[in-house]
């Protein structure tokens, strides 16, 4: 009897010995902890952090395991893992929270799964991870309280497992993916930044976005889109920037911002637009009015409601089937330039008459404009700076004043 109790002794002392970590105290590791190769991974085995109160940074071309993290659940900076050979991040299986997470140039990364447990965090960046697919297994986020970026992750196609995310507090940036849709993304309802997709050829509809009611600016470029249907409900927006999207025909599902443009509007190098139908309830715009390079552009009816002042307004190279400026109505003063430029079958300024201020004028390279009488009071009551060129007639500012002003 008394050999079985030390032996019973012996083991709970061996068991506790081996168990214990020295460099661990309460499963909390106080600071940054940095891993540069396999071995520093393998020596966190027997550790029992649960938490790491600093930054997780993890680089070096030889690792491609992480599972001795297994027991982490907190980390109160950022995590930081780049250009290892990595392919999953089932290490990761108990993480709950982090401040930040960034995936840099893993180009053996195929999946993210292991982070099905993650529910809270601020950033998140994924770049150049060529071998990812998809995001399963970002399942828990709900709410992403800073910004969500992916550059260069040549192989995603999709968004799914991001089914439940509702909310994100900073930008969304989306740029050189092979991302095909937004699927993934059904449940967005806010973005308190900036919404911006970027240099995306393949993307050619962004109807899971049906959802969103709010983005802080609206800046869509260099896609394959025909139209905007998804953003049918957003309400809320302060700048909208539509450039270079080369098969886009509309942007009718637009006609639900009804909030005053703080910055600028920019449409431009959208070589099949046809109009701009859908900025109807618009009323107002803090900067810019910037209609450039729309060489299928019909007419700027869809600006009609928009009023006051801007900064600077210029219609430039639609080339060629723009025939009135009329649409620009109610606009009353230019603080800085006007301009109206290239616009080949462009024959008056009609349009143009509630304009009775600017810092300057342009008019230049309009190939049949012949009748400027739609400026006069333009000049009436400022002195401006004017440029009046190249087109089809080039009166003096005298001239347009009197009953010169068209040929």
């Amino acid at each position: 009897m008394k050999n079985s109790n030390l032996l019973y002794l012996l083991m709970v002392l061996l068991f506790t010995t081996c168990s214990k970590d020295e460099n661990c105290t309460n499963g909390i590791y106080d600071g940054d902890l940095k891993i540069i190769n396999q071995e520093d991974v393998d020596k966190l085995n027997n550790s029992c952090y649960e938490e790491i109160t600093g930054d997780l940074i993890i680089i070096g071309k030889d690792i491609y395991n992480l599972e001795a993290l297994k027991n982490l659940k907190i980390v109160k900076g950022s995590i930081r893992i780049s250009k290892t050979r990595i392919n999953n991040l089932e290490g990761f299986s108990n993480l709950i929270s982090a401040e930040s997470l960034y995936l840099t140039a893993n180009n053996e990364l195929e999946n993210i799964k292991g982070l099905r447990k993650l529910k809270n965090l601020h950033h998140l960046h994924f770049w150049e991870n060529n071998s990812l697919k998809n995001l399963t297994g970002l399942d828990n986020l709900v709410t992403l309280s800073g910004s969500f970026i992916l550059e260069e992750n040549k192989s995603l196609s999709n968004l799914n497992g991001l089914q439940n995310l509702q909310i994100i507090g900073d930008k969304l940036y989306f740029r050189a993916n092979t991302l095909e849709s937004l699927k993934g993304l059904e449940s967005l309802k806010s973005i308190k930044g900036i919404l911006d997709l970027k240099d995306l050829p393949n993307l050619k509809t962004i109807e899971q976005l049906q959802n969103l009611n709010s983005a802080e600016s609206l800046f869509i470029s260099e896609t394959s889109l025909k139209n905007l249907n998804g953003l049918n409900n957003l309400q809320t927006t302060f700048h909208i920037f539509i450039v270079a999207n080369p098969k886009l025909v509309s942007i009718k599902a637009l006609n639900n911002i009804s909030s005053n443009i703080r910055y600028d509007i920019i449409i431009s190098n959208n070589y099949e637009l046809i109009n701009l139908n859908g900025l109807e309830k618009i009323k107002s715009i803090g900067r810019d009015l910037i209609i450039k390079n729309n060489y299928e552009l019909e007419n700027l009816e869809g600006l009609r409601n928009i009023s006051g002042e801007v900064e600077h307004l210029e219609i430039e190279s639609n080339s060629n089937k723009l025939k009135t400026l009329s649409g620009l109505n109610n606009i009353e003063s230019v603080r800085f330039g006007l301009e109206i430029i290239g616009n080949n079958d462009l024959k008056n300024l009609n349009g143009l008459q509630g304009i009775n201020s600017a810092g300057y004028l342009e008019v230049r390279s309009n190939e049949k404009l012949t009748d400027f009488c739609a400026i006069q009071e333009l000049f009436k009551n400022s002195t401006l700076d004017v440029k009046i060129q190249n087109n089809s007639y080039n009166p003096l500012v005298k001239d347009i004043v009197s009953l010169n002003c068209k040929i």
